[in-house]
């Protein structure tokens, strides 16, 4: 068995599941209807661990993509999807998207310019009869009093002017998509998908005094959305759930809180229309809301934009085609009805006219039990209301009354409180600044004592060594002359022996010259 059969085609995260280039080769195949040897998927290579194998896969998807007729898929570089770029990898997705899916659910190019002409056609019947600058009821979409303008007032030079300046910002709107594109000779299937989705939605927001130039800014208040699902389903919003929120502040970090909270309930009114369209819970996840509108500088993405608005104009043809029928039903319903009851071969005129009048009786009685009833609650509801009101007042008195008598005794428990602790404080200040005191005089007497004992032995040893000096220096004297003295001595010995040994030698000398 092929091991691309065994293949998780799922994706989770487009960033990083697309790299290796199967999944869009399959993706690629899906919308093409490619099949056989000629499909990306039986060239790629498989599996895709190594970065050239992915590249390969990715250039192989593309390329096919390109001669199918999607070219704005010429200026994508391989190497981008590979290394996990989003943005790269949403442009793709993009252009598949518009070019295979976009036009199976706008239908044919001639349907949906007819569907256009038919909203500008409803304009410029506005600006016929005058209508040239709307008013609104406060800040809302919703038409303010003296929207309508007789005969005798239009002013023909600016209905003129109106009229001129419609056909020229939707002719505007035309060139400037065509001339957008990369291929100069031929404008792409993306591109007419962009253009007719714009002139589709500038035409019809432009009845509701609207205006929408681009489809990225223009979409970032929600109105826009909101105006469109109003066009073909009023029953789902109403114009005066459309705030109205001026463009310049949007796409700063400086916008304030009320545009802030204008454009949040306008997105809210839009995501709980969408919630119940059929095969709403796909609509209800509006992929841009008020975070994107309020925080980026060129609005949301228009790559975005379009995207859900292929799918909403969808849903709201089918809804208005749904609409349609059940009126056509409807009417048929009343026509058999009305032909069965009031035509004189299916029913006599005189039991016609017994029904009739029954039933006229018993619609009064049911409308005078109704009136009857409504003012029975009106009354008892404002006896309820009187009621309340006294018992609100009482209770509030009362509340007052507790709150003024709970505030003074927390005032002065707090006081007390205060006070008690203020005592303390003092007191355990007292005694910290006692034993600090005794602390530092402590140890300032053991400092006295300890510099105190230092200086005397300093000056015993000073006293001592002095006498000490001068012993020695005594002793070293009287070594000195007792070692004289000694000598003296010693010579005065040697003398005298020495002389006593001369007088000795003389007599000898003598005695033997006697003899």
């Amino acid at each position: 068995q092929d091991p691309v059969r065994e293949f998780d085609f799922a994706v989770i995260n487009l960033a990083v599941d697309l790299r290796d280039g199967i999944r869009l080769c399959h993706l690629v195949d899906v919308l093409g209807g490619v099949c056989g040897e000629t499909s990306a998927l039986t060239d790629a290579s498989f599996p895709a661990t190594a970065r050239v194998a992915k590249k390969r896969n990715v250039e192989r998807a593309l390329s096919l993509a390109v001669s199918l007729g999607v070219v704005g898929l010429r200026s994508v570089c391989p190497d981008e999807i590979v290394d996990g770029s989003l943005e790269k990898t949403s442009l793709v997705l993009y252009h598949l998207q518009m070019h295979f899916q976009a036009p199976l659910l706008l239908g044919e190019w001639v349907t949906v310019t007819t569907e256009t002409e038919v909203w500008r056609e409803r304009r410029v019947a506005q600006i016929t009869r005058g209508d040239v600058c709307k008013t609104f009821w406060k800040n809302t979409m919703a038409s303010g009093a003296g929207t309508g303008a007789t005969r005798e007032d239009v002013d023909e030079e600016l209905v003129a002017e109106a009229l001129f300046n419609e056909e020229l910002a939707d002719a505007r709107l035309s060139s400037s998509y065509e001339e957008a594109g990369d291929d100069s000779e031929t404008v792409s299937v993306v591109q007419q998908c962009e253009t007719k989705l714009l002139r589709w939605s500038r035409a019809v927001v432009s009845t509701f005094g609207a205006e929408v130039t681009n489809l990225s800014s223009d979409f970032a208040s929600g109105a826009v959305l909101c105006l469109l699902i109003h066009a073909y389903a009023p029953e789902l919003v109403h114009l005066r759930e459309i705030t109205r929120v001026d463009a310049t502040s949007l796409g700063c970090l400086s916008i304030d809180a009320h545009a802030a909270g204008c454009v949040k309930r306008n997105f809210d009114v839009a995501k709980r229309a969408c919630l119940v369209m059929p095969r709403g819970d796909e609509l209800a996840k509006v992929p841009f809301d008020e975070i994107d509108a309020t925080t980026c500088a060129d609005g949301v993405s228009k790559h975005v934009v379009v995207s859900f608005l292929v799918v909403l104009r969808h849903r709201l043809l089918g809804l208005k085609q749904q609409h349609a029928a059940a009126r056509v039903v409807q009417q048929t319903w009343l026509k058999r009805r009305r032909v069965r009851f009031e035509v004189e071969e299916h029913e006599p005129s005189v039991w016609a006219f017994r029904v009739q009048v029954a039933a006229t009786r018993v619609l009064q009685k049911f409308c005078r039990g109704f009136l009857g009833r409504r003012v029975a609650r009106e009354r008892a509801a404002g006896i309820v209301t009187c009621q309340t009101l006294r018992r609100g007042f009482v209770a509030r008195h009362l509340l007052r009354t507790a709150i003024d008598a709970a505030t003074t005794i927390a005032k002065h428990a707090r006081g007390m409180s205060a006070r008690f602790e203020w005592i303390d404080i003092r007191f355990a200040t007292l005694v910290a600044q006692t034993h600090c005191r005794g602390a530092f005089f402590r140890r300032k007497f053991l400092w006295l004592k300890d510099v105190t004992t230092k200086l005397q032995q300093l000056r015993r040893a000073s006293v001592t060594r002095n006498a000490f000096l001068e012993y020695r220096t005594q002793s070293r004297a009287a070594t000195k002359i007792a070692s004289n003295f000694k000598t003296w001595c010693c010579r005065w010995d040697f003398l005298s022996l020495r002389d006593a040994a001369v007088v000795c030698q003389r007599r000898v000398r003598a005695s033997r010259k006697t003899k």
